[in-house]
């Protein structure tokens, strides 16, 4: 690649027949096609680069309004806070699917304009890793994130986790899927900004108290290794990885005071060296927590979080402190302020049983649990909404009619093997209506990401790092609990002996 420059534009040709561009496979631009300029935008990353996604569903709206940035302002001007509106108007799965009636085909096309305020707000954050060959020059940027797998269920495992899942690594075209994300936001440090907010923090913060950079619980088990709320929690908590001698390393720059007496010029020098540095250290350690089986996590109903889990903005939060003892929040998000008053308001067992009456037991006490979390929410929009944060730069996806974001290059793998699709049609005939149902709730929605099924893999494969077994079904099994309603008997197994 670097003795052949023809090289680069042939396998450039070739990418570009799939609508994709080969700067998203080698270097450290990302090209991504915008709207609303009507063409393609290149953007630099830099190593933990802020990359948010909004989904098309009322998911949006729910977390990024649910769970709100500390600088409100700020994150409203950006665009960055979710109304909950939007999970009005968007249409649900069964209605794009079995009523896409006049009506819902406006509501979708409504809540995809990127003009309209009710379609602010972000749904899931992941970072940028840039890889680098010293001996060539040449580099590849990741995305590394954590994620649910798609095959979850929210309301498995009692509630605690929202599904397996863990630490992703892939590319741009793998983690931005425009078949489900209607938006893309990439996000960068003013470096100098973030060195002088850097300064202050280690001047009052130091060296972790005891190692501790985030407290957590024991997790526990049931017989089927599913999450359990422990009876008597047992703190075990996120340390960090580097002893007192390496946290003066890394920032040295601070320690040694080279700050002082300097001009701005000299400043940024020194500003940026320390923070491609830091950065660096918290990208190796979101692979590092990746390898070592972290899975996804949504916050537990003890106002906990569990070790060994998180969610997507906390996973970059924990590596960044795990690694450097530093953070990306100046003041910690929140939640909305129904959460608050639902938390207080619990406190009067007259007001209790008035809520519980309401939204029912399990919904107050989720709530109060939000709000006793510790040490608080980490919002993929509050990653952004700080002060020292510099480029910010969002990218709208082309408007597109369900079967259209159907038929996109980015769907995940299409059988065309005809011999294996003609077993697969003597199970469930394409003239029978839950052939459509299936085909398109299925199989778009439960496996709406490219990951799928390297993230079967990958659970099996950490579950065994951690030492956990690993209840393996047949495929056939699987299919028959997709394909089949409740209490009806499916051959499946014919379809499988054809390989």
């Amino acid at each position: 690649l670097t003795k052949d420059k023809s090289l680069i534009a042939d396998l450039s040709s070739e990418v570009d027949k799939h609508g994709l561009k080969i700067q998203n496979y080698l270097g450290d631009t990302f090209k991504i096609y915008d709207e609303k300029v009507g063409g393609w935008v290149s953007r630099k990353m830099d190593n933990m680069n802020f990359l948010l996604i909004k989904n098309h569903t009322a998911e949006t709206a729910m977390i990024s309004r649910g769970a709100i940035p500390a600088d409100y302002k700020l994150a409203k001007k950006l665009g960055l806070v979710g109304n909950l509106a939007y999970a009005l108007f968007v249409p649900t799965v069964d209605e794009e699917i079995k009523n896409m009636s006049m009506l819902n085909r406006f509501r979708d096309n409504l809540t995809q304009l990127p003009k309209l305020r009710i379609n602010d707000g972000y749904s899931h954050a992941g970072f940028a890793r840039v890889n680098e060959d010293k001996s060539t020059g040449l580099k590849m940027t990741w995305v590394v994130d954590n994620y649910p797998e798609p095959a979850a269920d929210a309301s498995d495992n009692i509630g605690l986790t929202s599904s397996t899942g863990g630490v992703r690594i892939g590319g741009y075209e793998h983690y931005d899927d425009t078949t489900h994300y209607i938006r893309f936001l990439a996000a960068s440090h003013n470096k100098l900004a973030y060195f002088k907010f850097a300064i202050e923090y280690i001047r009052q913060h130091g060296y972790p108290k005891d190692g501790i950079v985030f407290p957590s619980v024991k997790p526990e088990f049931n017989d089927k290794q599913e999450l359990i709320v422990p009876k008597n929690p047992i703190a075990q908590d996120w340390k960090i990885e580097i002893s007192p001698e390496e946290f003066r390393e890394i920032h040295r720059e601070i320690f040694n005071g080279d700050y002082i007496g300097k001009s701005e010029a000299e400043l940024t020098v020194i500003a940026e060296r320390w923070h491609d540095r830091v950065m660096k250290k918290a990208s190796d350690q979101m692979v590092n927590l990746g390898e070592k089986g972290l899975y996804f996590q949504w916050i537990t109903p003890l106002g906990q979080y569990y070790y060994g889990g998180g969610y997507c903005s906390e996973t970059g939060e924990l590596a960044l402190r795990m690694a450097t003892g530093m953070t990306f929040q100046e003041k910690p998000d929140r939640f909305i302020g129904l959460v608050k008053m639902v938390s207080k308001w619990s406190e009067s067992p007259t007001k209790r049983k008035w809520l519980v009456k309401l939204i029912g037991e399990q919904h107050v006490n989720d709530l109060v649990a939000m709000d006793h979390l510790n040490p608080g929410i980490f919002t993929p929009s509050g990653l952004v909404a700080q002060s020292f944060v510099g480029e910010v730069t969002e990218f709208d996806h082309p408007a597109r009619r369900v079967d259209e974001r159907e038929k996109s290059q980015r769907r995940p793998f299409t059988e065309r093997n005809r011999e294996v699709t003609k077993l697969l049609e003597k199970v469930l005939p394409r003239s029978e209506e839950r052939f459509n149902q299936f085909s398109h709730h299925q199989i778009a929605e439960v496996y709406k990401s490219t990951y799928a099924e390297a993230d079967r893999d990958y659970a099996g494969a950490t579950n065994a790092q951690k030492g956990v077994k690993t209840e393996v079904r047949e495929w056939p099994e699987i299919l028959k609990l997709q394909l089949a309603p409740k209490g009806s008997k499916v051959r499946c197994a014919e379809i499988f002996n054809a390989g």
